[in-house]
């Protein structure tokens, strides 16, 4: 005898069970219910039922769902260490863009603050320029004092 965990409803033994609920069965009960599809993966019960009957003792029938049960087994096991292999590789360019994208937001940061020292640069500049150009012309201390002029006296030319 052995455990199972159902994953449908099954009568078993002339008893109703639920899925979820754990019994135990024969070897012949559960290629019965396997075939029935209602026992929750379990690979351990499986080798268990291939380990415990030989091949010659099974009727075809058995023998077939021997073999069904441990090729689904061995799909659903090769399936998950390959939906496994490929959530990791997935989760690890997740994590690899997630950090590129931080280190891209940190660069953008410091060159709009960069952009916005040199834009406060620029209009000390260009404030202080237009400003002392209208200072100079405005004010006459600041003006250049007018050459003098001389006016000779020399003979006039005729």
């Amino acid at each position: 005898m052995m455990k199972v965990t159902l994953s449908g409803p099954a009568r078993i033994g002339g008893a109703r069970k639920r899925p979820g609920d754990v019994v135990d069965v024969d070897p012949v009960t559960l290629r019965h219910l396997e075939a029935a599809g209602v026992i929750a993966a379990d690979p351990d019960a499986t080798r268990a039922v291939a380990a415990s009957t030989p091949v010659g003792a099974m009727t075809q029938a058995d023998f077939e769902a021997a073999v069904a049960a441990t090729a689904k087994v061995l799909a659903e096991t090769m399936l998950d260490a390959a939906l496994e292999e490929v959530v990791a590789t997935v989760e690890a360019e997740k994590n690899a863009a997630l950090a590129r994208a931080i280190e891209a937001e940190m660069q953008r940061d410091m060159l709009q603050a960069r952009v916005e020292e040199l834009q406060h640069i620029l209009a000390e500049q260009t404030d202080t320029t237009p400003a002392a150009a209208a200072a100079e012309t405005s004010s006459p201390a600041a003006a250049p004092a007018a050459k003098p002029t001389r006016k000779s006296g020399g003979a006039a030319k005729g």
